[in-house]
């Protein structure tokens, strides 16, 4: 009975792996996710100072930001690969769409398709299903405290998020020397428009709040993490009647001796 279990718990998480962030099965739209985001002039342009990891950053307020979309890719930067100590603050980058990219349902089709790479957010469609690139964003989130790091790692692709905060140009200096591959200084602008594309093209946003307006595919995410607990479960359990057995044996030995 226990190997069947182990087997079928394997099975649902590989399954799950591939569909809880299946941006494709969503559906069920927040309203905020079909408006266009909100960009205001900053009222203090004062200079957002902090270090963190080796670097001093000094954030210059140009708009104050709020915006709301369907998560259809994320990256995170300092997990597997990292070549510089700043990827701590720029630890994940998000593609986002919304308004009519999400009213016309154009995601969902098979033909489009998201990928980040390098910084960048790509995109590709077939014929009749256009992706607007006014209507879609890869955005730099800027992380200063581990609360906010905590919250934005949790969003996954099928998610709808709010974010808040402002967009900012960030200048970094080494405070010592610089590991290997890292600069000394880092120059990082931001684009204040929707409708550019390419290098510069992304969003630089310090992130003052984060909202998951609705999750998406929860039932995937569930069965995902009860696999997993199922199979760590299990392990233990044969991993505990396998050390009883030696014990009792070891002690069965020493009886007849």
């Amino acid at each position: 009975m226990r190997k069947k279990l182990f087997l079928i718990f394997i099975g649902i998480w590989l399954v799950t792996y591939f569909t809880q962030d299946r941006y494709r099965w969503v559906t069920d739209i927040s309203p905020e996710v079909l408006t266009d985001p909100i960009q205001t002039k900053v009222a203090d342009g004062k200079p957002i100072l902090f270090t963190k990891d080796g670097f001093s950053y000094t954030l210059t307020p140009l708009f104050d930001y709020d915006i709301s979309g369907l998560v259809v890719h994320r990256m995170i930067y300092n997990r597997w690969f990292s070549l510089s100590r700043t990827d701590s603050v720029f630890f994940m980058d998000i593609c986002m769409i919304w308004g009519e990219n999400v009213k016309r349902g154009t995601y969902r089709n098979g033909d489009v398709d998201f990928l980040q790479d390098a910084r960048f957010c790509r995109y590709s469609y077939g014929e009749g299903h256009e992706i607007f690139n006014n209507a879609l964003s890869n955005n730099h989130l800027v992380i200063r405290d581990d609360d906010k790091e905590r919250l934005v790692e949790a969003i996954q692709a099928g998610d709808q998020v709010r974010i808040r905060g402002k967009l900012v140009n960030v200048e970094a200096k080494a405070l010592a020397n610089p590991e290997r591959y890292e600069p000394t200084d880092l120059l990082w602008p931001t684009s204040t428009t929707r409708d550019d594309t390419g290098a510069g093209a992304c969003e630089t946003i310090f992130v003052e709040s984060v909202e998951i307006l609705r999750r998406g595919n929860p039932s995937s995410r569930v069965l995902h993490s009860v696999s997993f607990y199922g199979i760590i479960i299990l392990f233990v359990w044969a991993l505990g009647e396998l050390t009883f057995e030696v014990y009792r044996g070891e002690l069965l030995i020493q009886k007849r001796s």
